[in-house]
């Protein structure tokens, strides 16, 4: 029997490992998501068929760091197709009040398409439910789309893309470093 979980990782992993998944001051990379939702077979987790990235309401002001977890959950959900061969994976950022929901297609062999499915703001006091359930459309989308990328089944490429690592993510997006690039055209290139 088949059941889906969501597994969000635990605030005290976190604190006692040595690299965290969101930090004030700096965004490092890490494998994992903030959120994953995977199949259960069993007592143990099998494939993961979404994942989702979080990001405090303090922080939503900061388009540098939401802009960090865009990059990282692209990341993440590309990885997974690649690890278990899939055809569909369901991701979601939620930034402050707001959630997007995204599905990632492997449409080819090294072309991968992501498209945002809806935008909610769920309902954070019950005066909010009935905005919430003007959106419901919204939400039964979200849903279908989520149907589709369980029943999507296996992709069948013969050569499986490589994937950024922790390292190429991390350098891609430290703010510190320097993107300076030698000019070809520089008279120093002679």
């Amino acid at each position: 029997m088949e059941f889906c979980s969501l597994h969000s990782t635990s605030a005290q992993h976190f604190h006692n490992s040595s690299r965290t998944s969101v930090n004030d001051k700096e965004k490092q990379a890490t494998t994992r998501p903030d959120a994953s939702i995977n199949i259960i077979h069993g007592a143990s987790l099998s494939k993961r068929i979404g994942c989702g990235e979080v990001k405090a309401e303090y922080q939503a002001s900061n388009h540098r760091l939401a802009g960090i977890d865009l990059m990282r959950i692209t990341v993440l959900a590309k990885a997974a197709p690649d690890k278990h061969r899939l055809k569909a994976i369901f991701a979601f950022i939620i930034v402050g009040k707001y959630t997007t929901f995204c599905i990632l297609n492997r449409a080819q062999t090294y072309l991968y398409t992501m498209c945002e499915i809806a935008h909610i703001q769920p309902p954070l006091t019950l005066d909010h439910v009935m905005f919430f359930l003007s959106q419901v459309n919204k939400v039964a989308k979200t849903i279908a789309c989520f149907q589709h990328t369980t029943n999507s089944g296996n992709q069948n490429h013969v050569n499986d893309s490589t994937t950024l690592i922790d390292n190429m993510l991390y350098h891609s997006t430290a703010p510190k470093l320097s993107r300076k690039r030698k000019s070809i055209a520089s008279h120093y290139n002679h």
